[in-house]
């Protein structure tokens, strides 16, 4: 079970292309997310994480 303030590695599902920041889109990679949320009841946490050069927040929820 996963606990607020772990590390957890993914691949950002929000598309398979996004921007680098610099106007230049990058195929989608595995980045390391913290656990901001869990919710044990419904079973699904939350993730947050800076993406690209200009580090842009990320937000995403799953299942466990």
């Amino acid at each position: 079970m996963v606990q607020v303030g772990d590390k957890v590695r993914f691949v950002p599902s929000h598309g398979a292309d996004m921007d680098d920041g610099t106007g230049r889109k990058v195929s989608a990679r595995a980045v390391t997310g913290t656990v901001y949320y869990v919710n044990e009841v419904h079973r699904h946490f939350g993730l947050v994480a800076e993406v690209g050069i200009a580090g842009v927040t990320i937000r995403e929820s799953f299942k466990f």
